[in-house]
């Protein structure tokens, strides 16, 4: 039996510390396990104490707390205007129509598009 062990057959690090030939690293997946299971267990914590949670949360950091209800409300988008997606076949050709007519006339760009948003939004 010698005493050096022989050396292995593929480098398993190259000197710039990537993986050699014939080394896959970790599988996949295999970084994130452990995570996953942290987060799993913080939720699980966080439902079943959620009104105690939420209480001490909003008393002991109340801007934190505001923070993050707005970051978790869905922002609605404020421009109202037509529902383009009902209309039928002549009234989106009757639509393109005066768009057209609006830059045919010439202007600004910026003019043209006023003229557009107030044919389509009323404003």
């Amino acid at each position: 039996m010698p005493d050096d062990p022989s050396p292995p057959s593929a480098v398993v690090r190259q000197q710039s510390g990537r993986f050699g030939p014939g080394n896959p690293g970790r599988p996949s997946g295999a970084r994130g396990r452990r995570g996953s299971h942290v987060v799993d267990a913080i939720l699980d914590d966080f439902i079943a104490n959620k009104d105690s949670a939420l209480k001490s949360a909003r008393f002991i950091n109340g801007p934190a707390y505001l923070n993050t209800i707005v970051k978790l409300v869905p922002v609605q988008p404020s421009i109202g205007g037509p529902d383009v997606r009902g209309w039928s076949d002549a009234e989106a050709d009757e639509a393109m129509a005066a768009v057209r007519k609006i830059f045919a006339i010439g202007g600004t760009a910026r003019d043209q598009l006023i003229q557009v948003e107030t044919l389509m939004f009323g404003q």
